[in-house]
């Protein structure tokens, strides 16, 4: 069974939940998802390291999109 830390440390309020190779965050309409797969474990936890779980998350196109619905 995988553990993954990143929630943990996750400051993007868009971050819903993730696995391996995979980050879940609010989609760009309400009730929606959007989900960026990644080819290695590895690209995934630097991208969480270096956008998620700093206040860069307004680099990431995921919360570019969600944060448009609330008129930001």
């Amino acid at each position: 069974m995988s553990h993954y830390t990143g929630g943990a440390t996750t400051v993007c309020p868009f971050y819903l939940r993730e696995n391996d190779k995979t980050l879940t965050c609010e989609g760009c309409t309400w009730g929606s998802t959007t989900t960026m797969r990644f080819a290695k474990t590895q690209q995934k936890t630097a991208w969480q390291e270096e956008i998620c779980a700093r206040y860069h998350f307004r680099r990431c196109p995921l919360a570019s999109a969600a944060e448009m619905k609330y008129g930001q």
